[in-house]
């Protein structure tokens, strides 16, 4: 097996792991956003901040980047929706 197929084997793995540590809990976190904003979540994005010095974590930004009003909620502008989620989950 080549080194380009070893990482690609270990990142794999790890993509697998990190989806079934963290899937269950980000399901259960937009489901709770969704709940509170009357919003249907399709896609979300997260991005690992770098760390900063005499830290070893420096956060993860998180952005929606597909959803649409849920139906029978009240129909605001999704530019505002999309503020209140930012304002609450404290993402830029």
């Amino acid at each position: 097996m080549s080194l380009a197929a070893d990482h690609l084997t270990t990142f794999a793995n790890a993509e697998k792991h990190l989806c079934e540590q963290a899937g269950p809990l980000v399901a259960r976190i937009v489901q709770e956003m969704e709940n509170r904003f009357h919003i249907k979540i399709g896609e979300v994005r997260m991005t690992m901040n770098p760390s900063k010095i005499n830290r070893s974590f420096g956060g993860i930004n998180c952005v929606i980047t597909q959803a649409h009003v849920a139906p029978g909620a009240n129909r605001r502008v999704a530019a505002d929706i999309a503020d209140d989620v930012r304002k609450e989950t404290g993402s830029c």
